[in-house]
């Protein structure tokens, strides 16, 4: 089985994220804040005083205080009601709180208003984003592909798959590098707003110089969520299949139930079971008594994470949990503790930051006596994985008013990872620092 990633484990209110980061870098050329952190209390007892205001609202909105940073937005646009960047805080501030209507409704205000171009390019990202708030539904994905490199590839590709007769020589490898996602959902409100969502993924790595190795992968999932209240529900139906070598290897087919909570703005929970069936198309065991048995089993993962919102800038997710395979050939029958970690910042101007890890301890149920035979008790693995992903929107590259919105959504990621895993002899333990380079296009509603 594959190493999920972090990335796909860990939950993260991007969208939300992404929306207050720009909020807080909203400001007005007329207005220049003296306080970067005022008080309620300096707020009351200058109440006209438009720095102050403009101060408070964005600190307020940083910590999550939304209708704190509603009032302040709207003193300071009784007063100046042509101030076209602060009516354009209060829509995203409005567009957070719920309050789609009026939040589209204060766009339409500030487009009547004298703007640069970028200014306007953010205009309609906002515009964007309120219309598929107010929507029945809603669909986007995303494109990428690059190269990576890697000082064990051969060793990185069997301990994934935890392949025990590959990876003993150690070669480095760099290979061609492409994923796709799609994701939609739409409300039955018939049916008391029961939520269908879908999504779909595929990945392949070739190698273009070292060993010869290729890996692609597809993944589905389709189900149904409910929210209620600060609770949101979910159930789906899931499939993983891989290839290895050319080559088909694994398919997994199963279902996975999930519930979020979010406890306040900034700190959401989250739960997760996973069930699925594994079936290898290499599933035969012959055992050194000659009987023959199976690879086949099921594989069981349970886990419970939380996203925590810093500030308006950064986010901090952890992650904790257990997964158990079962199969009749109990060489490859395993329990394992994870746990994870994952911060996520932005460092202005579209820049962000991403630094993930993560440990598993697997302990398999019994001695491999096919494969390993010169073991003398089951083994034990240790696995852990850390990466940094730096992100760069062609934005930013450009000159600052330059026209932006044919750019906007395309992102340069480079990652610098490191993998290993701990095995008992004779099996070689893999130790492989990556490079990864990517171009990530962004598409649909986000």
């Amino acid at each position: 089985m594959t190493r999920r990633s972090h990335r796909e484990a860990t939950p993260f209110p991007w969208k939300a994220a992404v929306v207050l980061a720009a909020c807080a870098c909203v400001s007005s050329p007329a207005f220049a804040a003296s306080n970067d952190n005022p008080t309620f209390e300096q707020v009351l007892a200058a109440p006209d005083d438009v720095d102050l205001n403009l101060a408070y609202a964005k600190a307020q909105a940083n910590d999550g205080h939304l209708l704190d940073a509603a009032a302040a937005l709207e003193r300071i646009l009784m007063a100046h009601p042509n101030a076209a960047s602060v009516r354009l805080f209060y829509a995203v501030v409005l567009y957070r709180l719920g309050d789609l209507q009026d939040a589209n409704t204060q766009l339409a205000l500030v487009d009547s208003a004298q703007l640069q171009p970028l200014g306007r390019s953010e205009l309609n990202r906002y515009r964007r984003i309120i219309v598929d708030g107010r929507s029945d539904s809603t669909w986007g994905g995303q494109l990428s592909g690059g190269f990576g490199y890697n000082t064990d590839a051969l060793g990185q590709l069997a301990t994934q798959f935890d392949n025990p007769i590959l990876g003993t020589p150690h070669q480095k490898g760099t290979a061609a590098v492409f994923s796709g996602m799609v994701t939609g959902s739409t409300k039955l409100d018939q049916l008391d707003g029961i939520t269908l969502y879908g999504s779909a993924s595929g990945y392949s790595s070739t190698e273009i110089s070292g060993p010869n190795n290729k890996l692609q992968y597809f993944s589905g999932e389709a189900g149904v969520s409910k929210a209620i209240d600060t609770l949101s529900l979910s159930a789906s139906g899931i499939a993983n299949r891989y290839w290895v070598f050319g080559d088909p290897y694994l398919l997994e087919y199963g279902g996975r139930i999930g519930a979020d909570w979010r406890a306040s703005s900034a700190l959401t929970l989250s739960t997760t079971a996973e069930a699925v069936w594994q079936d290898y198309d290499a599933p035969l065991v012959t055992l050194p008594s000659g009987a023959i048995q199976s690879r086949n089993g099921g594989r069981y993962n349970a886990q419970l994470s939380a996203a925590y919102r810093i500030d308006a800038h950064s986010a901090v997710g952890l992650l904790g949990g257990y997964e158990f395979q079962t199969a009749s050939y109990r060489g490859f029958a395993y329990n394992a503790p994870f746990a994870g970690a994952d911060y996520i910042g932005s460092l202005g101007s579209g820049v962000y930051l991403d630094v993930q890890g993560d440990m598993r301890w697997v302990d398999y149920r019994a001695i491999d006596i096919v494969f390993i035979p010169q073991l003398t008790k089951p083994r034990k693995d240790i696995s852990d994985y850390a990466s940094a992903t730096l992100g760069v929107p062609l934005t930013a590259l450009k000159p600052l008013g330059a026209d932006v919105e044919d750019v906007q959504d395309v992102v340069f990621e480079a990652t610098l990872s490191y993998a290993s895993r701990v095995r008992p002899e004779p099996l070689a333990d893999y130790g492989g620092v990556g490079v990864n380079i990517n171009l990530v296009w962004r598409f649909g509603d986000r």
